[in-house]
């Protein structure tokens, strides 16, 4: 269920990225792509799991094969991404996910105080089944979105969450670590766009406005 405008309370409003600044998956999500990819016979290059952060399975999937110079097993990566779901939602009730550090002392007071948008890829549902499995509640009130239908984080998709609950850019903070996280809440115009975990290199590169080690110190900076 998706939250009403009024049913926000008062307070900044914020986008924040699920895995990463929220929960610690231990990369269990891209060691599973690579697992089936691999499955297939195809090793993936270092970085390359970085290339399809945040998307949908399916496309993610779809691209690192073809990316491999494998477009033939592209053709079939709607079942193989099938498979890594049943992997996922496996993992979701598995009790191996935990809080991001910061996350589990600032998650309650995050959620209380103005609108927030989980920003993810996946079916909402397999977003709430993984906070639950991190100790952080799944509500079922909570908006899990940001993406487009390829599953990557999309200025367009928040800007449509911004304006469902009447909110100006300007007053919109973004929580995020992957680069297309950080790229698609500052196309957005998110007033902080601050990575969080994010290396000084990857500052350096990324249109953020602020650097924090985790959750619970980016929200002391505001």
């Amino acid at each position: 269920m998706m939250n009403r405008p009024e049913d926000s309370a008062p307070g900044m409003a914020t986008v924040v990225e699920l895995l990463g600044p929220l929960i610690d998956d231990r990369g269990s999500f891209t060691r599973t792509l690579a697992e089936v990819a691999a499955g297939e016979g195809v090793v993936l290059r270092p970085g390359a799991l970085d290339q399809v952060g945040g998307g949908a399975t399916a496309w993610a999937l779809a691209t690192l094969l073809e990316g491999h110079g494998r477009s033939d097993l592209a053709e079939g990566a709607e079942e193989l991404a099938r498979r890594v779901q049943r992997e996922w939602e496996g993992m979701a009730r598995s009790g191996l996910h935990r809080p991001a550090p910061g996350s589990a002392i600032t998650w309650p007071s995050l959620r209380t105080g103005g609108a927030v948008l989980v920003l993810f890829g996946g079916e909402p549902d397999l977003a709430r089944a993984l906070l639950e499995d991190a100790g952080l509640g799944g509500e079922t009130r909570l908006e899990v979105g940001g993406s487009g239908p390829e599953g990557l984080p999309r200025p367009d998709a928040i800007r449509r969450w911004m304006v469902r609950h009447h909110l100006a850019p300007g007053d919109v903070r973004a929580l995020v670590r992957s680069p297309a996280a950080v790229l698609a809440a500052a196309a957005a115009g998110c007033g902080a766009v601050i990575g969080v975990g994010i290396t000084e290199a990857a500052a350096e590169t990324l249109p953020v406005t602020a650097m924090a080690t985790d959750l619970a110190a980016a929200l002391a900076s505001g």
